[in-house]
Formats: C-alpha cells, structure tokens, sequence
C-alpha cells in the first residue's frame, strides 16, 4: 500500500521508514512531489548509491534513507518546504549543473550539492580510470597507461570550449549544445580512443542558431572542463575509453557502464580516505553540514 504524504508531514517522514534522517536526491523516475512524499517502495538508484556512500565514508553517526526522485524542481520544491519550516530529518541533495555558474544555488542548511555538474564528474579522474582498468586487466602495460592519459587530457582540452558554450546557450534559455536526452550523440565511439564528435556539435551549434559560439559567459579551462561539463557525457564517454584500452590487452573483456560508475563510486572515495583527491574532499567535507 502506498501512502501520500502532505508536504506539512515532511518532518515525521523519516518515521515510516525507521530513519533519523530521509535523504532525497536525484535519479530514477522523475516524479512529482506528491510522488516523491509516498511512502511506496524505493528502489536503488546510481544517485543512491553516490550519496550514501558519500555519507558512509564520513562514519556517520545519525541513519539515513536514500530516496532518489528524479526531478531537479520537485527536490527544489521539497528544499524550500524543509528550509522554510526548518525541518532537521530532511537532506536534499542536487546536481550542482550550472547553478552556482548562473545563479541558481540554493543556499539552504538541508541542501548539499555535487563539486561538479554531477555526481558523475566527482567519480571520473585520471586516477580513478587508471584503478578501474587495472582491475579490468591486471598491471597496465606502460604504453597503455601513457596512451589513456593521454587521450583524458585530450578529452578535457576539446571539451573546454563547448562547455562554455553550453552554459552560454542555457544563460540565454536556447537549446543545449550537449543532448540530455542522448549525451552520446556528440561523441565518436568507433574511434581509438572514442572522443567527441566535432562535426555533429558544429551542426548542434547552428541548429541553435549560431554560425559562430555565443558570447562567452564564463572561461571554461582544461583543467576545470571535466568537472563542470555535463556529467553523463563525461561518464559515459569515460566508461566507452576504458573499454577500449581495455579491449586492446583482452579483446573479449565485458563491463556495463552501471557496473564501471558503480566501481568509480567506490575507488573515489577510497581514493579521498587516502588523501589523494583533496579538492573533492574538501568540498564533501563541507557539505556534511546538510546531514
């Protein structure tokens, strides 16, 4: 039986399922706030399962329940309920897209935000991608661990300048370079290794009306392009490189892409315990406070 829930109720939500504290976050069907304050079966979702690791790395003190909604303006919606009745059993958690970019953050005690555009560029790393295939395919040979490098920083230098323009374009309120819908539709993934489509974002940009980029609303470099461009096009086009180095040494090597972000998950925040990605755990060490 599924229970409705009034957004008044928000506060004693974390009672039905046993919890100090329900945690909502994005993932999965995107429903509506009557939806997402049902009392019906949760199902685990990839955005789940970042947050509560996340939170788990920390050695939390307090039990959560991790309910993935799905869509940005209903966790919106349920983030002003909380801040506005100051609710302490309710954490909101929210891709950060482009909103500290273009002014859309909410700066709310409940409310805890990814580094990057999303969960997804906070798991992909040079560091990350390297543990990940060498899990793959054992000790990675040097010409291989030389040639993925070499093709993530490619990938960050081609990226930069259409992320810029992305943001520029979503500024004016005009489609996106990037498809949301398709991420890789943008990308080459017969090439060795798989790498953006220069040609089919070129004609992306004058479907949008351009013959030339917008005006530039914010500098994008290589090395801030993968954590503020958009997520699941980084992801996914990670996950499609690694699969192709790792093809070159056993060319019948299998993995699913939930699997691989499944993997980043964990090996990123092994890596934060052992201080070797500082910025990001700086930046989720201060949003424990939203916990």
């Amino acid at each position: 039986m599924t229970v409705r829930r009034s957004a008044s109720s928000l506060g004693s939500l974390h009672l039905f399922y046993k919890a100090d504290v329900v945690v909502f976050c994005e993932g999965g069907h995107a429903g509506t706030t009557d939806e997402a304050l049902s009392t019906s079966t949760d199902g685990l979702t990839l955005d789940t399962i970042f947050w509560s690791t996340m939170v788990r790395h920390r050695t939390p003190t307090a039990t959560y329940h991790f309910k993935s909604v799905g869509n940005k303006d209903t966790l919106k919606s349920i983030a002003v309920d909380v801040e506005r009745k100051g609710i302490t059993t309710v954490t909101v958690c929210l891709d950060s897209d482009y909103d500290h970019i273009l002014g859309g953050a909410l700066s709310f005690r409940r409310v805890a935000y990814t580094y990057g555009y999303s969960w997804e560029n906070d798991v992909i790393s040079p560091i990350v991608i390297q543990k990940i295939l060498s899990c793959l395919i054992g000790p990675v040979p040097p010409n291989v661990a030389s040639d993925l490098l070499a093709a993530l920083a490619q990938l960050e230098n081609d990226i930069a300048p259409w992320c810029e323009i992305d943001i520029a374009l979503r500024a004016k309120k005009k489609s996106a370079i990037f498809n949301r819908e398709k991420p890789l539709s943008c990308a080459d993934l017969t090439k060795l290794p798989p790498c953006l489509n220069q040609a089919a974002l070129k004609k992306q940009l004058q479907a949008c009306g351009y013959v030339r980029r917008p005006k530039r609303v914010v500098s994008v470099t290589a090395s801030t392009s993968m954590r503020i461009a958009f997520g699941k096009l980084i992801s996914q086009l990670a996950y499609h490189i690694v699969i192709k180095f790792a093809k070159r040494c056993f060319p019948k090597i299998l993995m699913s892409y939930s699997v691989f972000v499944t993997n980043a998950i964990a090996h990123t925040f092994s890596f934060v315990g052992l201080g070797q990605l500082p910025d990001l755990a700086k930046h989720y060490s201060a949003q424990l406070s939203a916990f």
